[in-house]
């Protein structure tokens, strides 16, 4: 009985840490994803005098955004061949959805982790919404953009 004891203890102990690390872990991945969209970025607008997606002129394509996957399904839809730029998937599965919100003159990326857009969106809830200007900035928290 008293083993019982001591292991429960030692498990309400563990969990909550182990939970903190996970979400960190997370957060760092979405940090990392888009400073790689943002290096990506800024080599495209140096060539081309615009963030992407932008044509040779540097003018908005695609309707000025675009999206790297949809992280409902377990990375199997990485499209990193941004015209004008590459970027490699996270290795193992997505917590996130990557896009690029604005292009041609100003530039910013997010990345969301809504139940809906993320296979397991429930996990990464309070780690919300992440974005990175063209300053490099990197915020988040917030409301679910809305297209």
């Amino acid at each position: 009985m008293i083993v019982v004891v001591i292991i429960g203890v030692l498990s309400a102990l563990a969990i909550p840490r182990f939970s903190q690390a996970s979400k960190k872990a997370k957060k760092t991945e979405a940090r990392l994803m888009l400073k790689r969209i943002y290096q990506a970025a800024q080599i495209c607008y140096m060539e081309r005098g615009g963030y992407p997606p932008c044509d040779e002129y540097g003018r908005r394509t695609n309707g000025g955004w675009w999206q790297f996957n949809n992280a409902s399904t377990p990375n199997t839809n990485w499209n990193g061949k941004v015209p004008g730029a590459t970027v490699d998937p996270p290795s193992g599965l997505p917590r996130f959805t990557y896009v690029i919100r604005n292009s041609g003159a100003t530039f910013r990326a997010e990345a969301w982790s809504w139940t809906p857009d993320s296979y397991d969106g429930a996990m990464v809830w309070e780690v919300r919404d992440m974005r990175i200007d063209q300053d490099g900035n990197i915020t988040y928290g917030g409301a679910k953009p809305t297209w």
